[in-house]
């Protein structure tokens, strides 16, 4: 609830209901994943979180704002998880069917220090990002992070792989669409998601978003930084 550029942004309204909802209802048609689990902070402004957890049937976790590394691996602890997709709540347009390729790559590799991502090399679109990886090395990174930015950010000593002992794995889209967004971080991110689920999306899938997209004259384009271009 604490983002600087749009703040109290999971919880914003559409169609009566909190964008976060969305979310929720794609994760759930994953289906690989176990478990749903809301890793939220001990902050007052997030009881309106857990609140919403409570309405959904929602299993939830709270922790250190600043600290997320020790948010995750103390409720991956919390409900006995063995294997960890990491999704920021950010991403309510987010393709089930990419989650479950991602997953589906680290199973095949079948090894307690593989790093799986879409975001390796970018390929898709800001807001379908994923990443999975064992209990074993959430463990361990939350044992060696040290600096602030680390331990913030969660994965970043997994990637560095300082010690080149882990293994990388990187799940490419068809096309580069890495140019685009479906994130929600800014004002902007909020009008557009919000004119896609108000125009009644057939389907949870990464290319019906880009078709209604250009349907609509949406340009989804990375406006983080003011840039344009057509959907296509």
């Amino acid at each position: 609830m604490g983002s600087r550029r749009l703040p109290g942004k999971v919880l914003l309204p559409c169609l009566g209901k909190p964008i976060l909802a969305y979310q929720i209802e794609r994760l759930r048609t994953v289906n690989q994943i176990d478990q749903i689990v809301i890793a939220t902070t001990t902050n007052e402004p997030d009881d309106s979180i857990v609140n919403f957890c409570q309405q959904n049937d929602l299993a939830f976790f709270r922790g250190s704002e600043h600290d997320v590394l020790s948010r995750y691996a103390e409720a991956a602890e919390a409900y006995n998880a063995d294997i960890i997709v990491r999704l920021t709540a950010d991403c309510p347009l987010i393709d089930p069917q990419g989650i479950d390729q991602v997953i589906s790559t680290f199973i095949r590799l079948s090894c307690s220090r593989v790093y799986v991502s879409n975001t390796i090399e970018r390929t898709y679109p800001r807001g379908m990002d994923a990443e999975v990886f064992s209990i074993e090395l959430l463990q361990w990174a939350h044992k060696n992070a040290v600096s602030p930015y680390d331990r913030e950010h969660v994965t970043p000593l997994m990637i560095r792989n300082e010690r080149e002992d882990i293994i990388h794995k990187n799940v490419c889209n068809t096309r580069n669409l890495s140019a685009y967004r479906f994130t929600l971080d800014n004002p902007l991110d909020y009008v557009q998601i919000s004119l896609l689920i108000e125009s009644d999306l057939p389907n949870y899938s990464m290319q019906t978003l880009l078709n209604r997209a250009a349907d609509l004259k949406i340009n989804f384009h990375d406006n983080s930084d003011g840039h344009g271009g057509d959907v296509g």
